[in-house]
């Protein structure tokens, strides 16, 4: 048998060997290259929202299968409070240009809105005091934030890395979003 052949054999082998000893769990655990959406096994379902209820009674938007451009997360969801938003919810989301984000939350998860390509505005409110790790990554259209709050504000919030699409934008601070529907009598 020649040299090649040997060296070609034993190597399989080694291959072979190494593949078979190593345990179930670790291929499982191993690390995945693109975001995913978590899945919840208790998520409750509310229009285009998949949501948990978290201990304190309030809500987490945890995932959205619809396909609006422009979008009004609710404050409330089956009555209850909406305070996060979790990670990857809107991940991946291609149609949205325009989003609103009720004073209710408080927290944006991990990629949160990871992806959404043609997103160009977003309204922040001061109730916001974290937004996760990539949660405006490959956000590239991004150019416009609406903050309600002041600047000094903005700054306090804990925007974790991978956000420049969030921080390059043009931040408005002090913004009041319009009421719709709403007519105001002039003072007599």
């Amino acid at each position: 048998m020649n040299i090649k052949k040997f060296m070609a054999g034993l190597s399989a082998f080694v291959i072979a060997l190494t593949a078979a000893a190593t345990p179930l769990q670790e291929v499982i655990k191993a690390p995945q290259l693109l975001p995913q959406t978590a899945v919840n096994a208790s998520a409750a379902t509310y229009g285009d929202y998949e949501y948990s209820a978290l201990d304190d009674g309030t809500v987490e938007i945890t995932d959205y299968t619809g396909s609006a451009t422009t979008l009004s997360i609710p404050s409330e969801i089956d009555g209850k409070k909406v305070t996060s938003i979790g990670d990857w919810a809107f991940d991946l989301c291609s149609s949205l240009t325009s989003i609103t984000i009720p004073d209710s939350v408080t927290s944006m998860g991990d990629g949160a809105f990871y992806g959404c390509d043609a997103l160009n505005s977003v309204t922040i409110p001061d109730s916001v005091t974290s937004i996760g790790d990539s949660a405006f990554e490959s956000c590239d259209a991004l150019t416009n934030v609406y903050y309600t709050g002041t600047e000094e504000q903005w700054k306090n919030i804990l925007i974790e890395s991978n956000n420049s699409n969030l921080l390059n934008a043009t931040i408005h601070y002090n913004y009041v979003p319009q009421i719709i529907g709403l007519k105001v009598k002039a003072a007599t």
